[in-house]
Formats: structure tokens, sequence, C-alpha cells
């Protein structure tokens, strides 16, 4: 049952990481300064090497599924916009959900070569939220009001696309001991911090507490009085990759 929670989610991953990778190669086309060139190819590779590790681990406990309905739905979302903000908004949010599932994961009882191989991904999302949210909180601010409203209406579209593939894992998450109600608030709640200094741009969707609150009122108070410590976590240096680590490339 927990090898198939796994499997589940892996899956899932994978396939967000792998929205990422096409975000990613297509940054590298619209990167307008050195800096961001550099890291367009860096984060292009990183990707790369996240889609071939989840598909590793996948099939540590199974076999890979299909993407969901909800994942090709963002999928075409994000690479189909004309719009690099709203790219860079999708890279932004796929890396801050990255942190946020292997966070938790990583509360979950893996074996300990996968946990050393989550590390190493965890490190190149923290790097990748910290150079797009400084990137974005120009970029936001400048676009014409076209763009800000399709940059919003593709953030309402992920926001109930996650919702909804929340809901599709609920076994898979209730099968590793987390509560998929409470996931999902603290998930989005740890994304509001993550984007705060994004909130003054007026290209966020940022929902208020008491909108989250409606998913249920227990499930709101259990997840705002872990969010603390999540933060703390957050904010604290990453505990270094043991000499068992495996290393994230793009040829497994």
């Amino acid at each position: 049952m927990t090898a198939d929670a796994y499997r589940r989610v892996f899956s899932a991953v994978h396939h967000m990481e792998w929205i990422g990778l096409q975000l990613a190669e297509q940054y590298c086309q619209l990167a307008g300064t050195e800096s961001e060139r550099e890291f367009a190819a860096a984060q292009r590779k990183e990707e790369g090497g996240h889609v071939a590790v989840c598909k590793r681990l996948t099939r540590l406990f199974g076999e890979l599924e299909p993407p969901s309905a909800n994942l090709a739905r963002m999928e075409r979302a994000l690479v189909g916009s004309p719009h690099k903000a709203t790219k860079l908004l999708g890279l932004l949010g796929g890396d801050v959900m990255g942190d946020f599932l292997i966070r938790r994961l990583l509360s979950t009882p893996l074996p300990q070569e996968v946990r050393e191989v989550l590390l190493g991904m965890l490190a190149d999302e923290v790097r990748h939220i910290e150079f797009l949210r400084a990137l974005l909180a120009r970029e936001l601010s400048e676009l014409g009001w076209a763009q800000r409203a399709s940059c919003i209406w593709t953030q309402i579209i992920l926001l109930v696309s996650d919702v909804l593939e929340t809901r599709r894992l609920e076994g898979a998450f209730r099968a590793l001991g987390l509560d998929p109600q409470v996931e999902s608030v603290l998930c989005y709640l740890y994304y509001r911090d993550r984007c705060a200094p994004l909130a003054s741009t007026g290209s966020m969707v940022m929902l208020p507490p008491w909108s989250v609150r409606l998913l249920g009122p227990s499930a709101y108070e259990r997840a705002l009085s872990m969010l603390p410590e999540l933060l703390r976590e957050a904010g604290a240096p990453l505990p270094t990759a043991g000499p068992g680590a495996v290393e994230v490339t793009a040829d497994a």
C-alpha cells in the first residue's frame, strides 16, 4: 500500500518536473540578460536531472503513471502561454510546489537513499525560488493590462488544477500518513509566504486566509499550527547529503 502511494506521488512529481523542464527550455530562448541566460541554462540542466531522477524514484515502487488531466491542463496553460512573465511565474510556482512536496515527503518513512536524492533536488528548488522571486518582482510590475490579465487567469487555472490533483491523490497521501485536506491548505499557506514579496506587483492571485479556511476550519487550524515549523525549516541551512547520496543527473 505504501509503495503504491509513493509510486503515484512520484509519478505526479515527475510530470510536474517535466513541465518545469519545458518552461526552462523556453526560458533559454526568452532570457534577456547574461545573468538570466546563465540561470536559464543551469535550470534547464537541473530540471532535466529532476525528471530523470523522479522517473527512477517512481520505478523503485512500480511503473510510472501517465499524466493526469489536471497535470495536462497545467502544461497547456503554461507551455502554451505566449507571455514570458507567465512562464516565469509557472517556473516559480512549480519550484515552490516542489520545495513543499519534498519537505513533506521527507517527513514520511522513505528509504535513506531516496531521502538523499530528495535533499539534492531540494537544494536546486531553493536556488531557483530565490532567483525567480527577485526577477519577477520587476517583470510582474512592468506588465501591461492584457498580459497581467492573462497571468492572473493562468494562475486561477493552476490553482484549480492543483486542488483537483491533490484530491485525485487523496488516497496516496493518506497511505503516507498525510491528511490531504490539511496538506492542500498548508501548501497554499506556504506558497503565500514564499511569494509574498510579489504581492505588491498587482499580478499575483493571493487568496485571503479566510477563503482558504472555507476548505475546512479544522484543516485550516491544523495547517496554520504546522506552518511556523515548516517556515523555520525553510529558513534553516539544508542538511548535506550523505556519502550514499545518488547524484541527480539527466542520464538516468
